[in-house]
This record gives structure tokens, C-alpha cells and sequence, in this order.
């Protein structure tokens, strides 16, 4: 899709928030209220694609404060992208992403590494950082803590992304049922997932169990918390693997009850 598009209708395109194979995200401003606008690229397959999109839009219909609400649906087409592509528009909210307690990168490497369990080793580890950096650790553990209270009000806690947050001025956090546009004709599906990523995938073994929700709220949690999350080998490293780190290793500052919480999110044991 590209950045050059000005309007959308009767809404002005004021900044880009995020690319992806199957569309983009804008911030955009009608009448001077802030919108968000996902613009979702169309493949040959037109009428196939329609069918997909109004089935998501169907299963967007969740009530509670703590969704952001899908309020306009439609069509478009211009010169500088072609065919015809579908829209969505929503309030604008801060993106979690954009938070800034978010971490810059996405991939860190731990400050403290475990295996080192000498005296040394472990007085290092208890030693911590700076007291001065408590406050910034308490701040990320009320974010997260407000986000899990938030989520545990849906009727069903679903799977959920960093890119499915969004905070309201007075601190709401709202889950966004739409997510990024990401479906693209069916052919082009893994492109899509290889494209894309950014964050570690759920394991094989529980994507289709209840606990995948627990445990991609952990992969946010950790990334909120640590400021980062493990770079492992490859991209796949973690649909075959057990968590690689634990927050502790991070910022030894932590609570150990809040590292075994993590980490027990984090768990492929039942």
C-alpha cells in the first residue's frame, strides 16, 4: 500500500503508524476527531476476499469498554493503488507500541546470565541495577498489571499481540478485535506470517489450546517488562522451544513471585 495516499473519503491521512503484505494503518483526523483507518489490500480473488473480511467484521462484535470498536466499514478505490481495497475506521488511541515503556527493538540480550550460578555470579545478580530505576519498574508493572485486568473483562480473553493494545488518555486499555491487515489471497498466506514477523510465534504444541492466550499475554508481559524479549536462533526458534530466559535475568530488580509468574505464563506444561 502505499504512503502517499492523502485521503480516505472524508478522512485526512495524517501519519502512517504500520505497513504490513496485507495493508496498512493510518492515524487520520475527521472534523478534528482522530480516526484509525486499516486499509486492507485486495488479491484477484476479490469476492473470496470480501467473504473473509465480513467474516472477521462479524466476529468483531464483542461488548465491553475494553474493545475498541469497529464504527464504519467500506470501499475504495485510486490511481495509486489499484483495484478496489477495504477499509476499516476506528477512535484513535494510543498504540501500545507507542507507549514509552514499549521497548525501541524489539530483540535484547539479558544482562545477567543464569547459568552463572557461582557467589560471584549471584551477588552480581541480587546487586540489581541502580535504586534509582525502581520507580520505572514499579510503572511497567502497573501497565502490564492494567492490561491483564482489562483483558480478564472479555467475555473470551483471546489470543493478544502488542499491536492489538491501545490506551485511552485516562489510562482505559482497549483490545482491538480487528488487529493489523494481514489476510492476503490464500497462496500467499505464509509469505504473509514470514513477513511479519516481529515477535516470537506461540509453540506448536499449544496453538490450538486454551493456553495460548496465557501465553502470548506472557510473550507481552515479558517484552513490557524486560524492555525486550530473547533473539534466538531463528524466527521459528520458538514454535519448537521452551522460553529461553527468565525476567530476573533481565532487571534483577523484580519481585521473584512476579519472574515465577511470568515464567509460569511462559510454560508449555500444563
Amino acid at each position: 500500500m502505499s504512503t502517499l495516499l492523502e485521503n480516505i473519503g472524508p478522512y485526512s491521512l495524517v501519519r502512517n503508524l504500520s505497513n504490513t503484505p496485507g495493508g496498512t494503518s493510518y492515524k487520520a483526523e475527521r472534523d478534528g476527531e482522530g480516526f484509525l483507518i486499516k486499509v486492507w489490500l485486495m488479491g484477484a480473488t476479490y469476492t473470496q476476499d470480501v467473504e473473509h473480511f465480513e467474516a472477521e467484521m462479524a466476529s468483531c462484535k464483542t461488548v465491553s469498554p475494553h474493545v475498541l470498536h469497529v464504527l464504519e466499514t467500506g470501499e475504495f478505490t485510486t490511481p495509486r493503488a489499484a483495484g478496489k481495497h477495504l477499509f476499516t475506521v476506528q477512535p484513535y488511541r494510543r498504540p501500545l507500541t507507542r507507549h514509552p515503556y514499549w521497548p525501541k527493538e524489539p530483540f535484547k540480550a539479558p544482562t545477567a546470565p543464569a547459568r552463572d550460578k557461582s557467589k560471584k555470579g549471584l551477588m552480581k545478580l541480587l546487586e540489581g541495577r541502580p535504586k534509582e530505576v525502581v520507580g520505572d519498574t514499579r510503572d511497567r508493572f502497573r501497565l502490564f498489571r492494567t492490561i491483564v485486568e482489562a483483558l480478564a473483562e472479555l467475555p473470551e480473553p483471546p489470543p493478544v499481540t502488542a499491536e492489538r493494545v491501545f490506551l485511552a488518555d485516562d489510562g482505559t486499555v482497549l483490545w482491538d478485535p480487528v488487529g493489523v491487515p494481514t489476510f492476503l489471497p490464500r497462496a500467499s498466506q505464509e509469505q504473509t506470517r514470514a513477513a511479519e514477523f516481529r515477535w516470537p510465534e506461540a509453540p506448536a504444541s499449544i496453538e490450538n489450546s486454551p493456553t495460548v492466550a496465557t501465553w502470548y499475554l506472557g510473550v507481552l508481559g515479558f517484552a513490557l517488562l524486560a524492555d525486550g524479549v530473547p533473539k534466538e536462533q531463528s524466527d521459528r526458534y520458538y514454535r519448537q522451544n521452551e522460553w529461553p530466559h527468565r525476567l530476573r535475568e533481565y532487571d534483577p530488580s523484580y519481585p521473584r513471585s512476579l519472574d515465577d509468574l511470568i515464567a509460569d505464563m511462559l510454560s508449555l506444561d500444563d
